[in-house]
């Protein structure tokens, strides 16, 4: 059905817009509106040209177009197919994966890689206060944050000791941080400074996140405050750019803009 509803428009060739475009807002309208599923394969370049009388560099530059937004995949010999969805998260609130992905109707699990306690370096403890007399140790927690059992991303967590004294790892599997450190210690996060730089998986990541070494990825450098406005946590976070998209909205004068970034 999908390839066939493909085929069964017309493009306008005295449109300004260009063929390209029109023939990949086209594709990307049925994938959005869940016509084409995940999996579809869609028709050839030879058969787009000859439905369309367009040319393959033509064809070629949609699928290019719909490939970078990753909502098709080519594979060579076999054809161009729909992608799996990327997981949007909005910028706009404070951020939870485990309550982001239950909205979005995931399962979403959380598996501890370690859990230790160790001596804060010179840059964390520029993020934490300490009085004299507090513990300064500082508990590391590695997680790697998974959806209906695909990994996403690995987190690196450090979380000052003297909030939470009793944390273990039990305590946190397939649980919310957020959620288990405020039932036990009363802590609320009300800030968070999130800063996004790009970069690749390397190929001890790539084991554990499932997918190729060189995939793009953002890294995300998390600063959390709690209400009395001390830092609790320093989260240092690698999420696969190929499986995830972020979304920032701008308002101005009562216009609200929306921004993907992929």
């Amino acid at each position: 059905m999908g390839r066939e509803i493909i085929l069964q428009n017309e493009l306008d060739t005295d449109n300004k817009i260009p063929l390209y475009y029109q023939l990949m807002t086209l594709i990307k309208r049925y994938i959005l509106s869940g016509v084409l599923e995940e999996g579809d394969l869609l028709p050839s370049e030879s058969e787009l040209c000859e439905r369309y009388c367009i040319s393959r560099t033509t064809v070629r530059q949609a699928f290019s177009a719909l490939e970078k937004e990753g909502l098709v995949m080519r594979q060579r010999g076999k054809g161009t197919f729909v992608s799996k969805p990327k997981l949007r998260r909005s910028l706009n609130n404070l951020y939870s994966f485990s309550g982001e992905m239950n909205h979005l109707g995931l399962v979403a699990d959380s598996e501890i890689l370690s859990f230790e306690i160790i001596d804060p370096t010179p840059d964390l403890i520029e993020h934490f206060v300490f009085k004299a007399g507090e513990d300064t140790r500082v508990y590391k927690i590695v997680r790697r944050r998974s959806a209906n059992g695909e990994p996403l991303m690995m987190e690196t967590v450090f979380i000052p000791v003297k909030f939470c004294s009793d944390l273990s790892k039990d305590m946190l599997q397939n649980v919310s941080l957020y959620k288990t450190i405020g039932e036990r210690a009363n802590i609320k996060p009300v800030r968070a400074v999130e800063t996004y730089d790009a970069t690749t998986i390397d190929r001890s990541q790539a084991k554990l996140l499932h997918c190729a070494p060189g995939t793009c990825a953002f890294f995300v450098t998390r600063i959390s405050q709690e209400e009395s406005g001390q830092i609790f946590e320093v989260a240092l976070i690698l999420v696969r750019g190929d499986r995830c998209r972020y979304e920032i909205e701008l308002v101005r004068d009562n216009v609200s803009f929306s921004r993907q970034v992929d």
